[in-house]
């Protein structure tokens, strides 16, 4: 039995859903046969590192939202903050946020946390500009209380996204999945480093280029940036094929269609098809046709099964997910059987995975396994019927 490696499309790194959609998936993945997982982060990283890295970013998010959160209780306590008491109370609570944005300085899982606190405190001088002196305590109370329930508000997210890395992690440990990283430890460290805004601002640039900004093609940066794009992705691509054991894997949206280049550059098509299989998993309908788009998706050789994720319960998609790998599986099994076959070896196509709908699309195939799309009509079924209460 040939089974499909398995590469999820991640859009959004910072989002719990994808780490939330594996962990529901491993232990059904695993009983399939899939036991190793190769990740879009350089070879370095390991899975107990991992996990410790995010547990004790949990830890401290947490400890974080709570100081926050009295903070903002000390602030709220204020009903009048022109008493000579009460500004004694403000300036401590100056010099505790001042500390907090300190404690974070080297809080390399969640940079941001240290400038958004020191944005906060820093700005709080531009607030009490024309300000008459008895008023300033009131002002800087509004100011801090309006800053601090923004960042809770962030930290939260983040705070979601550690916790669901987490249990990923966790998660891959318990059901013994070899982990992996895969990407280019030096292209990476040229994107990315340890500084956020630097991440975000390729992130950005690498999506005007993909959409065909000319203008974000003229920086010795940009030159830099696509060069370690291609490394990266034929470092991965150069993994995925070299794997000897089956595997499923996630990585970044804009590396889709230069994995399937490099892919399909170095493997035959039909041995693609039956290999892998890529699942882009768009956060909406709206970047679906986004996806589309910037990566041509009639010019992708490689089965792409592109899934909406918007308001999607995690389970329900992963039944869904599982009754495509388990098509797929037999689509392997079927093309295997009929190696002697010409007529049903004329049938495959690259065409054929594209979609669950179009899996069978080989005649002498779909007579072998007729019952196949029904087996993936069914699983449709019971979700919309869970959805009706039925």
């Amino acid at each position: 039995m040939l089974l499909p490696n398995l590469i999820f499309i991640d859009y959004r790194h910072s989002s719990p859903f994808i780490p939330d959609l594996l962990t529901a998936l491993i232990p059904k993945l695993k009983d399939l046969g899939y036991d190793s997982f190769y990740d879009e982060l350089p070879p370095e990283d390991n899975v107990e590192s991992l996990f410790n890295l995010f547990r004790n970013a949990e830890i401290n998010l947490t400890k974080t939202i709570d100081y926050l959160n009295t903070l903002l209780s000390l602030l709220n306590e204020l009903v009048d903050c022109r008493s000579s008491n009460n500004l004694v109370v403000i300036e401590s609570i100056l010099k505790k946020i001042h500390d907090l944005a300190s404690a974070h300085q080297d809080t390399k899982c969640t940079p941001e946390i240290s400038k958004k606190i020191n944005d906060t405190w820093y700005g709080a001088d531009n607030e009490i500009i024309g300000v008459s002196e008895k008023d300033i305590p009131n002002k800087l109370k509004t100011w801090f209380a309006r800053n601090i329930h923004s960042m809770i508000a962030n930290l939260e997210g983040s705070l979601l996204t550690a916790t669901s890395n987490k249990q990923f992690f966790q998660t891959i440990i318990a059901n013994q999945i070899h982990y992996q990283g895969v990407d280019d430890a030096e292209a990476i460290k040229y994107i990315l480093g340890d500084n956020i805004v630097a991440r975000e601002a390729s992130d950005s640039l690498r999506a005007r280029i993909k959409s065909g900004d000319v203008s974000a093609l003229s920086t010795n940066h940009t030159i830099k940036l696509l060069a370690a794009d291609k490394t990266r992705d034929k470092t991965m691509a150069s993994a995925y094929l070299a794997a000897s054991r089956p595997f499923f894997a996630r990585t970044g949206a804009l590396h889709l269609s230069g994995l399937q280049d490099f892919i399909i550059a170095n493997h035959s098509s039909e041995k693609s098809l039956m290999r892998f299989c890529f699942f882009d998993l768009c956060p909406n309908q709206q970047d679906v046709n986004a996806s589309s788009q910037v990566n041509n998706d009639m010019a992708l050789p490689i089965s792409n099964i592109k899934m909406s994720i918007a308001n999607r319960n995690i389970d329900d998609l992963a039944d869904e997910i599982l009754a495509v790998v388990k098509a797929k599986i037999k689509f392997n099994q079927t093309v295997i059987e009929a190696k002697d076959d010409t007529q049903a070896s004329s049938d495959v196509s690259p065409d054929c995975a594209r979609n669950p709908s179009r899996l069978f699309a080989s005649p002498t195939i779909l007579r072998k396994h007729e019952r196949c799309d029904d087996e993936l009509e069914s699983v449709r079924r019971l979700k919309h019927s869970r959805h009706a209460g039925l």
